[in-house]
């Protein structure tokens, strides 16, 4: 399956690759004695899926004096290398990620976060915990870390709930089950209510991102065309004419592909995204 770009959660932008298969980087610092810690989500996943083991993840920053102090004198203890036995463990610069600090809402470091096998949030500690702290929220989240059972519980009290089938939608996209990530993001969008215009908005992103993504690329243009008329002042307009100009691409309408990147261009609010647009554009 071929894949362009990472699916819209709130506060993130819709042109940045897909977070949970991005976080590759080296590291150079303290580690916890005995234990390996790894340098890539992408890998820690892998591994996490292969183990069925929950992910624990330390976001720590070069400046950080606490966090030399937590990997020094909290992450090294026996006990607490023993309650973390059962995760898999990666440590990553969070200022290198910004995404991934919006992702999480993570607000300062050290922010510790226990997450499901595919990346999926359970909870989080931010600052210094103490052992014992620490210990007992490890436990806490691994008792939790089956979140399909936990999120299709909440849908099943209140299936008309376009929150509950929006964090579903999510879930199943993470663990790359598209079809029932498209049912749910639809299900979201249609039971939204006026003051839900955003999960709206957000559900029909999604789910003209996945169509693309899947190679639909005839039906994911009419996807985002109603994108475009439906949300003509909203967030992420850029996006929706780059990526239906990316999809004109693929068909080798290349004349239309250009307008849409050039729409883009002009009305993307982030150099970055210009930057992204540009390379496409200049591809042609």
């Amino acid at each position: 399956m071929k894949k362009f770009f990472k699916l819209h959660f709130p506060k993130a932008y819709s042109l940045i690759i897909i977070l949970i298969f991005t976080f590759l980087m080296s590291f150079q610092g303290i580690s916890a004695k005995d234990k390996i810690w790894q340098t890539s989500i992408l890998r820690a996943m892998e591994i996490a899926k292969k183990e069925n083991k929950p992910i624990f993840l330390e976001l720590y920053a070069d400046w950080c004096t606490i966090c030399k102090s937590l990997e020094k004198n909290i992450l090294s203890d026996p006990s607490v290398q023993n309650a973390l036995d059962d995760y898999i463990l990666v440590r990553l610069n969070g200022e290198e990620f910004p995404n991934l600090m919006e992702r999480y809402e993570v607000q300062g470091f050290p922010t510790l976060l226990f997450l499901d096998k595919y990346a999926n949030y359970i909870q989080k500690l931010s600052g210094m915990p103490s052992k014992e702290l620490l210990i007992r929220e490890a436990k806490l989240a691994h008792k939790n870390s089956n979140l399909e059972s936990k999120l299709i519980a909440a849908w099943k009290k209140n299936p008309n709930l376009a929150q509950t089938n929006f964090e579903l939608a999510v879930y199943y996209y993470q663990k790359e089950e598209l079809s029932k990530s498209v049912e749910f993001f639809t299900h979201a969008s249609q039971k939204a209510k006026k003051s839900e215009w955003d999960l709206k908005r957000q559900s029909n992103y999604n789910i003209a991102l996945i169509t693309m993504n899947q190679g639909k690329y005839k039906e994911a243009i009419g996807l985002w065309q109603n994108y475009i008329k439906s949300y003509a002042k909203a967030p992420q307009l850029s996006g929706a004419y780059f990526h239906r100009g990316i999809c004109y691409k693929e068909l080798k309408e290349n004349s239309k592909a250009k307008l849409d990147f050039k729409k883009a261009t002009a009305i993307s609010p982030d150099e970055e995204e210009k930057k992204i647009i540009r390379e496409e554009w200049n591809s042609i």
